[in-house]
């Protein structure tokens, strides 16, 4: 009976070693690896932005224009060049970023 308990707890053992590198590799696949500089210019999403009242979600773009970084306090959040009559704060991490390409 001890040698039962001794192989479940083996075994139990071994997946718990297994699990975080399992949630490890799973997290890691949908991170982005971009850098921005300052100067660049860059695509907001503004998809979860309430600015437009009684109009569906569906019918807003994704992205609506692309506005230039001036400043990036920290690694991953970036301050933009906003007009002046847009609602929302200037910084945004980068998630809600997308760099624009253009052909000059």
């Amino acid at each position: 009976m001890v040698k039962g308990h001794e192989e479940k707890y083996a075994q139990a053992k071994k997946l718990l070693e297994q699990t975080p590198k399992s949630y490890e590799k799973r997290t890691n696949k949908t991170q982005r690896h971009v850098k921005f500089e300052v100067g660049q210019h860059v695509w907001l999403n503004i998809q979860n932005f309430k600015m437009f009242n009684g109009l569906a979600p569906s019918f807003i773009a994704k992205h609506t224009r692309f506005y230039e970084i001036l400043h990036k306090p920290h690694p991953d959040v970036c301050t933009l060049k906003l007009p002046s009559n847009f609602v929302a704060h200037p910084t945004f991490h980068i998630l809600k970023l997308k760099l624009f390409l253009c052909d000059e």
